[in-house]
């Protein structure tokens, strides 16, 4: 399941000889925090297992240019994310950029931040996207993280609000809604399996 891999990225669900468990660290763009803004779900970030960063431009673009511009979400964003103490979502400057063609100087620096750090990127920007997978880095967008956290009733409904404030599509929305309901059913089957097991294991 792809969902599996933002989670348990190679090496973090494994022990290394120094007995060290490796957390994978997240770097949150843009798209992705407005994306929870909408449908007011910022608080999941902290379900995240290892931490999560930004760019100092990620910051300046969402919370200080959008409060500027009077958007509603920037001053959510800022009190649920980085007001707090310690914030949800620590932003640091990057120093080392790809310069890559064909996205913001933002999305360079986002990229350039989970190259430089080995991280996963979390990031409904298309474009972005693409820039990343080109380079073989990890990256997951806002329905792939709800996916994981969310009960099938509560993940419909998140989707619906993304739909709503178009950030997906009717379409994707299906689709991402159809590979929740195949994993719950999966989920089913295999605790049903292992509650025979101990009864037949009791039995015996």
């Amino acid at each position: 399941m792809v969902i599996k891999k933002l989670i348990y990225r190679k090496g973090h669900d494994r022990i290394c000889k120094s007995s060290v468990t490796i957390v994978p660290e997240y770097i949150l763009d843009s798209s992705f925090l407005i994306s929870l803004a909408k449908i007011k779900l910022l608080l999941l970030i902290k379900q995240l297992p290892g931490s999560a960063l930004c760019p100092e431009e990620v910051y300046q673009e969402v919370v200080e240019t959008g409060l500027n511009r009077g958007y509603t979400d920037a001053l959510l964003i800022a009190k649920e994310i980085f007001l707090p103490e310690p914030p949800q979502v620590k932003n640091v400057i990057v120093k080392n950029r790809l310069r890559t063609p064909g996205i913001s100087p933002v999305d360079d620096s986002v990229l350039s931040l989970v190259a430089e750090r080995k991280a996963v990127l979390l990031a409904d920007d298309i474009r972005l996207r693409k820039k990343a997978f080109g380079i073989g880095l990890e990256t997951h967008n806002t329905p792939e993280f709800l996916m994981y956290y969310l009960e099938y009733e509560d993940f419909a409904s998140a989707l619906d609000g993304l739909v709503k404030y178009r950030r997906l599509d009717v379409k994707n929305a299906n689709i991402y809604l159809e590979v929740k309901r195949q994993w719950k059913k999966k989920l089913k089957y295999v605790k049903l399996r292992r509650k025979r097991c101990k009864h037949i294991s009791k039995v015996g």
